[in-house]
């Protein structure tokens, strides 16, 4: 299906689903936003509330893509740089043509600046709109968005943006807001946008070349026509060689133009070899401010012996040797780092001989500043420049979280160290780097649930040093409105004006026709668990909640605690239905991760201490039913799910796991990740078979009590799953399969989504409450599922509490 891309002035909001399957639009007047004592937001209905909020509705539901919400209550939003302008992008499934939309929507605030002026509900309206619609195959954030990476150009009036076209390929586009144009298209339509930058008129992109498919099994040695050598070869070059070869294929070439001169190329530059895109798209090139170099992530030309010493989380790998001469570098394990690209002379070379430390754990994501003078970059998550054949300090083999370059001699001083790995207690990383005219600079310090600290650092005697944050010099910018987007558990975002002096100002919001005021109410949830650790979720109770009435309980996993967040499905989409389970009479609660114990022998076993606890309350406070509990795994989560289920049958009743690991032999034999040994501290085989036996989850598959539903996505993820799923099926438990054969790990399709959380919505209320919906295309559904669970309630198969 061919992607449509067309200028809108004054579009309309979308059409919401409502809780009957049916498309509906409510009251213009449907939808007013108050604030409230504290601070919190409130939806009050004026009319037509809808009685329940269904996968449907989530999936219909238009999100804020840019900015991204999840996880922050408050944040600022896009707004040009002479403050005429804001732009946002918003998200919406629509499942009658399994298609996403995407919406840039620019809002002018020249109405606001003037001030004194009230806003009605439906007065403030984008002036220009930009519609993408189609299906997503590029990860743009957990619910997809056609449109990313909107920036405002130097240009008055510029902004520019990538636009996902057919078959996953992201096109650059310039739209001139004070011009009534259609948008234009800068990339040539074949090759796709991996990353992009622009400044002082030059624009700098990555472009990936198209993907040529080639036959026989890729990165092996082909023995004749009919047979591969496929010795070293992963399981995927096998199952899915074209998704395999693909990426081997995605080698960015760095192109050059100026941003107001038209599509005419200049470049590519030579020796930019960016492989693989995966990483060139965490950084988008950063231009000096003269406009002539950037700094973007690069392939290392070599990953030197020394490299290998470097700290890293339990399993991390980093492969070494020179780059091959064809160019195809070992998959995901290859050093990329910082380099510099000369845009007048065409020419290349790294900035910082390291590697980035996001490929061995670390969680400080890559980002670079110039200076003013353009003497100095910051950049950030990177380790120490070790020197050959030489003794390495601690200090210098550990992680560095921010360092300064000076550019001309490529001296590195770290400024910080990295706290951002799996078991750093307390877990911090950097949010975001900044140079204050030529000699100080500015460091945003986040602490898991804590706002950011500002660091300040200034350059004095050669040094570096550590500055009071008031004593940053003033900065000259044009004044600009404070627009911030605000959301609560159970309203969803919506822009705000802040005034001083004066109550925020309400002042537009993608759902208007959304109405929650009859649906499960969302809350924060803290208890304690055996050892004293304090965890925290999202508690909903259903609609009309009832004291004394026992509700059976559904409990997500991964993380998904995100204070303030409007609460719809949960940690993710793959799997989850939080608030539509809710809605139909289940208690909910999102738990959070303990990561700082991956990768340890203590991640089941803490995992399960707050899980039990996190049970127990609820019971004790008389809220739930502790014989009717379901769980929901996903990615990493489903091995948390998976080990409970064997570890104690008879306490969890039914559950379900989505595209996850099990750390199990069949998993470990397939993919040989290297995760599994490290947990179990033994080899799965020999003498340390013994132990695999006694913990891994596959071994031990005939304690199972609880009816489980496994999901898996692309044909790589079957094989991921089919260990447990052949067990249990093996032992006559009941287990059934969905298959999503063209999914994201992160399921952003509206058929897909409406598959995997559509079904977890209907197992867990046929289990736990004999519930069936009665869709003539779900027959063969249930006559399946009653067909299991009249056989194993007769074998004494799973709870009773069941049957």
């Amino acid at each position: 299906m061919h992607r449509i891309i067309r200028f809108i002035t004054g579009e309309r909001a979308p059409l919401f689903r409502g809780g009957s399957g049916h498309v509906r639009r409510s009251m213009k007047s449907a939808l007013v936003i108050t604030l409230l004592q504290a601070g919190s937001i409130s939806a009050i209905g004026a009319a037509n509330a809808q009685e329940s909020f269904t996968v449907e509705d989530s999936i219909e539901l238009a999100r804020f893509s840019d900015p991204y919400p999840r996880g922050r209550g408050e944040a600022k939003l896009n707004i040009s740089p002479d403050g005429r302008y804001l732009a946002v992008v918003t998200t919406r499934g629509v499942i009658a043509s399994d298609q996403l939309e995407s919406k840039l929507l620019i809002f002018d605030l020249s109405g606001l600046a003037k001030g004194g002026k009230s806003f009605e509900p439906d007065s403030f309206q984008p002036i220009r709109s930009v519609t993408v619609s189609g299906k997503v195959r590029v990860y743009a954030g957990d619910y997809g968005s056609l449109i990313s990476s909107v920036k405002w150009g130097s240009r008055p009036g510029a902004i520019y943006y990538l636009a996902e076209a057919e078959g996953g390929r992201r096109d650059l586009y310039r739209l001139n807001v004070d011009k009534d144009r259609s948008p234009e298209r800068i990339s040539d339509g074949k090759s796709g946008v991996a990353s992009f930058g622009e400044r002082s008129g030059r624009l700098v992109f990555a472009s990936i070349p198209p993907y040529v498919e080639r036959p026989g099994v890729p990165d092996t040695r082909q023995v004749n026509a009919s047979a591969y050598d496929i010795t070293g070869a992963n399981m995927a070059q096998l199952i899915v060689p074209q998704q395999w070869d693909k990426i081997g294929q995605m080698n960015p070439d760095l192109y050059i133009l100026a941003a107001d001169g038209g599509p005419s190329l200049v470049g590519p530059i030579s020796g930019a070899g960016m492989y693989p895109a995966k990483y060139t798209e965490l950084l988008d090139p950063a231009i000096s401010q003269d406009g002539r170099h950037a700094i973007v992530l690069a392939t290392a030309p070599a990953s030197p012996p020394e490299w290998q010493n470097y700290e890293r989380i339990p399993g991390a790998t980093l492969a070494t040797g020179p780059a091959t001469e064809e160019g195809v570098r070992p998959h995901f394990s290859w050093p990329i780092i910082y380099a510099i690209a000369d845009l007048e002379k065409g020419t290349f070379e790294p900035l910082a001989n390291a590697p980035i430390t996001q490929l061995l754990g670390y969680r400080d994501l890559p980002a670079a500043s110039w200076s003013e003078d353009g003497k100095w970059v910051v950049i950030t998550g990177l380790y120490h420049p070790l020197k050959a054949n030489g003794d390495h300090a601690k200090k210098d083999r550990r992680p560095c979280a921010v360092a300064i370059v000076e550019v001309a001699n490529k001296g590195f001083s770290c400024l910080l160290e990295s706290r951002s790995g799996l078991n750093d207690k307390p877990f911090e990383y950097v949010s975001g780097v900044r140079f204050i005219g030529k000699a100080q600079l500015e460091v945003m310090w986040s602490a898991k649930g804590a706002a950011a600290t500002r660091l300040v650092y200034e350059r004095k005697n050669k040094q570096w040093n550590k500055v009071p944050a008031a004593a940053a010099l003033a900065e000259k910018a044009p004044a600009k409105l404070d627009i911030v987007l605000k959301q609560d558990f159970n309203v969803p975002p919506a822009l705000w004006l802040k005034q001083a002096g004066k109550p925020d100002q309400f002042l537009w919001t993608p759902t208007p026709d959304v109405d929650l005021s009859k649906s499960a109410v969302a809350k924060e949830f803290v208890w304690s668990d055996s050892t004293g650790h304090q965890w925290k979720g999202t508690l909903l109770t259903p609609p009309g909640y009832e004291r004394g009435v026992k509700y059976p309980l559904i409990v997500q996993t991964h993380s998904g605690y995100i204070p303030n967040e409007f609460f719809t499905d949960g940690a993710f989409t793959s799997g989850y239905a939080g608030r539509p389970l809710a809605d139909a009479g289940f208690v909910v609660l999102q738990m959070h991760n303990r990561s700082e114990t991956w990768m340890t022998d203590q991640e089941i076993p803490a995992f399960q201490a707050g899980l039990d606890a996190a049970i127990d309350k609820l019971a004790d406070m008389g809220l739930v039913d502790a014989a009717r509990v379901g769980l929901i795994g996903f990615s990493r989560t489903a091995h948390h799910v998976r080990s409970v289920l064997v570890r104690s049958p008879d306490r969890y009743a039914v559950a379900a796991i989505t595209d996850g690991i099990d750390h199990s032999y069949m998993q470990e034999l397939i993919w040989n990740n290297g995760e599994a040994p490290v947990v179990y501290g033994t080899q799965p085989y020999g003498p340390g078979l013994k132990k695999w036996m006694e913990e891994a989850p596959g071994f031990n598959l005939h304690r199972v009590k609880a009816p489980l539903m496994v999901t898996a996505i692309t044909l790589g993820s079957v094989l991921m799953e089919w260990e447990v799923y052949a067990s249990l099926k093996l032992q006559g438990k009941p287990v059934t399969f969905l298959y999503i054969p063209d999914g994201q790990h992160v399921l952003q399709n509206p058929l897909e989504r409406l598959a995997s959380q559509g079904t977890t919505f209907d197992w867990f209320r046929f289990w736990l409450q004999g519930v069936e919906d009665n869709s003539p295309d779900k027959a063969g559904q249930y006559e399946s599922w009653r067909s299991m669970r009249s056989k194993a309630c007769a074998a004494n198969q799973v709870s009773q509490a069941l049957c």
